[in-house]
């Protein structure tokens, strides 16, 4: 590292005292005139104050940040710019005087002082010094120094992480780049930067438009550039990436690419190929794309650089040849142990990805001696993340050796850790079903599954889900676009953070040499006694009608795609896999940024809150945003309205609800939830396109765009079964208002969790596994067991969720057409035929026994349901 660092300032001096001889003779032989003459000499005189300003932050630099002193060398811009007449014809007119001009000069001494300690990884000392440099420059009345000290400082906030304060000072950067009207290179630089941070927040693809609409014009016109302009497409992609988008995404990046002309001028923009490997469906392309990648990063920063080594995991995990993946890993884990000795995590990590793949090619052998080490570094480790690593290595040794005895306690012990750490769950839960797939010496019957990575964010991150389909809505009205697996990206910022595990779970088809098929059971739940259940349906005298109460049923027990979130801004991942983020809550009215999403005291309500205070609550909440991710595939969303409403139960309670969008799309509509999910890297499956059916009359309710928020549990949207954990406050829910879970709280028939399935089964008529109902169907309920009069039963449901028998299911009372004529429930899609559901016999549609209601009425005729003679006690029963 000594010998790059110091090579590479030997060869900026010679570069430097190159371009200034040679302007010195073209303008001695008349080539050039006084004035170009003039220009290069103050862009030299730039470029040596940088080079002085990187020396000293270098001196300056402790072994905390020695492996980033290449960073502040490979950041220095490169003499060459100077010799290229048309760029510094391009600069900004010289101050009009002497004092004002050893003014600019000393402030861009000073930027260049904060980006030469943002690359050596002191970006807290990097901003104070942006900060009194723009200070300074305000008071200059110079305005291209006030932009550059802008520009410089956005760059710092974003690798920091703060996009809510970036976004605000790249856009006064930009507006004074403009302004200066002889700064384009910067605005584009600036409009770029700024698009990636407003657009990973909450993608807004009509402000994107109408930003590129001058930034393209403008990044066009600029000569000779391999920076703005490719900068500016690659951060265009990463916003259609986010915002579910990935064909578009796609063509922008290969605009980056042409953009580059050839090798980038920038080692930020490396991450141009590597992104571009990510949407890339050809496997030989993404390999070619990452070793490019990887080479050029190399070369750059050195083998042992840790972005050369991220680069190089990127390019062994997209392999069509699980052998050589398997040899570039073992490499990178001895360059990891051997130069990067104090990055225990991310040893960890290159191990035990390094382990799966051996597993993979067959090498169980040094599969064994990667789990070996993991379990020998972490023996003395008091962490708790540590831990899960050795139970995890120590289960996988004991399957390894035929020890199933050993495994299972290993495993359980990842999955009942108090805080469950990242994807490694989820290798733990499916790890015992492998137990006997894998054999030592002839190979003949090992695991051909794969295994989701971890990876080191600093944070616990949830298990990749891109492999798993989004099983868990319902199909779309429409078709699908087909296969939509978007990895997640770099967004071609300042500093790069990826991880090396990174890109582990990013791997799709053809990826070392098949296709990713994990395990997809559930993990084992905690069992036991359910408790008697407290709720019967129960109302008071006058709220309904007697004991019977009623509305609109729902097919679909929530909408809304993240099922489950952490309640106490821990950053827990729900069971599929994802979990919202935390310190991601950003608001224009908020007292804070980077507050945690989650309940108030009263468990109704959503507030934001920072070190247990408030920092935004009610109205405040209007513009918000947040993050889920799941793996490395994050989703920003908007809090786009908060509105007050009354339910239209017979309760009429006032309820605080909000419509979350995803980008432009609220998460209340089933198509909206379906692509949110699929950004979060879960799998198109091929769906039926049935339009759906509505009863004659039926309509949106005028609040069914909102969520209210629930205190958990949270509730498989399938079967509506509780999804256990230790802690069923751990999580909270949004429920959106026209769907199950919302309509059994406002009609008041959540009681314990049992209790709840129960009245989600009954509302979203799910007779035996699946929903048969469509929206706007009316229903009627009471507690059992009042005498029934004059109403007659759809069905019973016990107080397991079961319904206990079903004569003609609600669907027999379609009016789809006219309010008289009922739909021939023949013609329902299979979807929604009773086929398959017991006691149903197969002649489903017609009526087998019971004591029926008189017709007449336009009701549908149910059965009261029996056993042994004697009404089954259960909490409701559907009644028309």
């Amino acid at each position: 590292m000594e010998v790059r660092v110091l090579g590479g300032l030997d060869g900026l001096v010679r570069d430097s005292s190159a371009v200034g001889r040679a302007a010195c003779l073209a303008h001695r032989r008349g080539e050039e005139s006084s004035a170009l003459l003039d220009r290069k000499m103050r862009c030299l005189d730039r470029q040596r104050d940088a080079a002085a300003m990187a020396i000293a932050v270098l001196q300056r630099t402790t072994g905390v940040n020695l492996a980033q002193a290449v960073d502040v060398v490979v950041g220095l811009s490169p003499p060459a710019w100077c010799a290229d007449s048309t760029r510094v014809l391009e600069d900004v007119e010289p101050p009009a005087t002497i004092a004002l001009d050893r003014q600019v000069r000393e402030l861009r001494a000073r930027i260049s002082q904060a980006a030469a300690l943002d690359r050596a990884g002191r970006s807290e000392e990097a901003a104070v010094v942006a900060r009194a440099a723009i200070d300074d420059a305000d008071r200059t009345a110079y305005p291209p120094v006030v932009a550059e000290a802008e520009l410089e400082l956005g760059r710092i906030l974003i690798s920091q992480n703060q996009g809510v304060a970036a976004a605000e000072i790249l856009r006064k950067a930009c507006n004074a780049a403009l302004a200066s009207g002889a700064q384009p290179r910067l605005a584009v630089e600036a409009g770029a930067r700024l698009i990636y941070v407003e657009g990973a927040h909450a993608p807004d693809l009509d402000r994107l438009q109408r930003d590129l609409l001058y930034l393209e014009p403008m990044s066009r016109a600029l000569a000779h550039d391999r920076f703005a302009r490719p900068l500016l497409f690659n951060n265009v992609a990463e916003v259609y990436r986010i915002a579910g988008r990935p064909d578009e995404a796609r063509h922008y990046l290969e605009l980056a690419r042409d953009a580059l002309g050839g090798a980038p001028s920038d080692i930020e923009l490396t991450i141009i190929d590597r992104n571009l490997a990510m949407l890339t469906p050809d496997p030989t392309s993404r390999m070619e794309l990452t070793r490019s990648a990887w080479i050029e990063t190399r070369d750059a920063l050195g083998d042992h650089h840790l972005r050369s080594l991220q680069a190089k995991a990127q390019y062994a995990l997209f392999q069509t040849d699980v052998g050589k993946a398997h040899e570039l890993l073992a490499d990178l884990c001895v360059a990891y142990h051997r130069f990067h000795a104090p990055l225990l995590d991310a040893q960890l990590e290159c191990e035990l990805v390094r382990a799966y793949v051996a597993s993979e090619s067959g090498a169980l052998d040094d599969a064994e001696r990667a789990y070996a080490w993991i379990v020998d570094a972490t023996a003395l480790s008091s962490s708790a993340e540590h831990a899960v690593h050795r139970e995890l290595a120590t289960g996988e040794l004991a399957l390894l050796h035929h020890q199933l005895e050993r495994a299972v306690p290993a495993f359980r012990a990842v999955i009942d850790a108090p805080r469950p750490q990242r994807a490694l769950v989820g290798a733990a839960a499916s790890a015992p079903g492998r137990a006997g797939a894998r054999t030592r010496g002839d190979g003949t019957a090992r695991d051909a599954r794969r295994l989701p990575a971890p990876r080191h964010r600093g944070d616990r991150v949830c298990g990749d889900r891109a492999d798993l389909p989004s099983h868990h809505l319902p199909a779309p009205p429409r078709p699908g676009a087909g296969t939509a697996r978007v990895a997640s990206t770099i967004s071609g910022t300042r500093c790069e953070r990826s991880s090396l595990m990174g890109y582990a779970n990013g791997m799709g088809e053809d990826t070392l040499g098949k296709r990713s098929s994990r395990d997809n059971r559930r993990m084992p739940q905690p069992s036991g006694p359910h408790p008697e259940p407290s709720f019967c349906a129960q109302t008071e005298p006058g709220d309904c009608n007697g004991m019977i109460c009623g509305g609109g049923n729902s097919p679909f027990t929530n909408i809304f795609p993240i099922n489950g979130m952490s309640a106490d801004g821990a950053g827990a991942c729900n069971r599929d896999g994802i979990r919202l983020e935390p310190h991601s809550l950003q608001g224009p009215k908020c007292t804070e940024a980077d507050s945690d999403l989650m309940l108030d005291d009263t468990r109704t309500k959503l507030v934001g809150k920072k070190h247990g205070r408030i920092t935004c609550a009610g109205d405040q909440l209007d513009g918000a945003s947040f993050t889920v991710r799941a793996g490395r595939q994050s989703l920003p969303l908007t809090i786009s309205q908060v509105r007050q409403f009354d339910d239209d139960s017979p309760y009429h309670q006032h309820h605080e609800g909000y419509q979350i969008k995803n980008g432009n799309a609220q998460l209340c509509d089933l198509n909206a939830a379906r692509e949110a999910l699929y950004t979060l890297g879960f799998k198109k499956v091929p769906d039926p396109e049935p339009k759906p059916l509505r009863p004659y009359g039926y309509h949106l309710g005028d609040n069914d765009d909102l969520v209210i928020a629930m205190p958990g549990p949270a509730f498989d949207v399938n079967t509506a079964e509780p999804i256990e954990h230790p802690d069923p406050a751990h999580f909270f829910n949004l429920a959106c208002v026209g769907d199950a879970l919302a309509k059994a709280s406002f009609y008041k028939l959540t009681g314990d969790a049992r209790d709840t399935m129960a009245a989600l089964r009954m509302i979203t008529a799910n007779y035996c596994g699946k929903r048969m109902t469509v929206r706007g169907m009316h229903i009627e309920w009471e507690s059992y067991p009042p005498p029934l009069k004059s109403k007659v039963l759809e069905a019973e449901w016990d107080r397991d969720g079961r319904a206990l028998c079903i004569e003609k299911p609600r669907l027999m009372d379609l009016r789809v057409n006219s309010p008289s004529e009922i739909f021939r429930p023949q013609e329902l899609e299979p979807g929604l035929q009773p086929h398959g559901c017991r006691p149903v016999p197969d002649e489903a549609w017609q009526m087998r026994r019971g004591v029926l209601g008189p017709s007449s009425q336009g009701r549908v005729q149910r059965l009261r349901p029996m056993l042994s003679g004697q009404p089954v006690a259960g909490p409701v029963q559907v009644v028309h």
